[in-house]
């Protein structure tokens, strides 16, 4: 993982959540915080505005940078989300780099009742 560009990103929208100070931000990793105020911004984050979802809920702009954080983001090797909700406690780089020797290209928490994606869709 040595010279990745790492963003790690958040998106919290009409103060749906309360803000969360994390313990443990890595020099190496950008933390990207999208949001309508500075007020809003966990320390050592960069506030990014959301521009161009004026016609969209607050609900539909989160939801809208999660899925599509190449149109807000600068490019980066490997990008993270985290809901607002999710405190980071130890460092992002430890996660990157044991999944990195796994095979598969898009890693989810399991969920705590269903195994299979069409049960989750249903």
């Amino acid at each position: 993982m040595i010279n990745k560009k790492i963003v790690v990103f958040s998106c919290v929208t009409g103060n749906y959540e309360k803000l969360i100070n994390h313990m443990n931000l890595e020099e190496d990793v950008k933390y990207i915080f999208f949001t309508e105020s500075y007020e809003n911004v966990p320390d050592g984050w960069i506030m990014q505005p959301i521009n161009g979802l004026d016609n969209f809920t607050n609900k539909d702009k989160n939801r809208y940078v999660k899925f599509h954080p190449s149109k807000f983001l600068p490019t980066h090797d490997i990008s993270i989300y985290i809901d607002g909700n999710i405190e980071i406690t130890q460092n992002v780089s430890l996660l990157i780099e044991e999944i990195s020797r796994m095979d598969e290209d898009l890693f989810l928490y399991r969920h705590y009742e269903r195994e299979c994606i069409y049960d989750e869709g249903d």
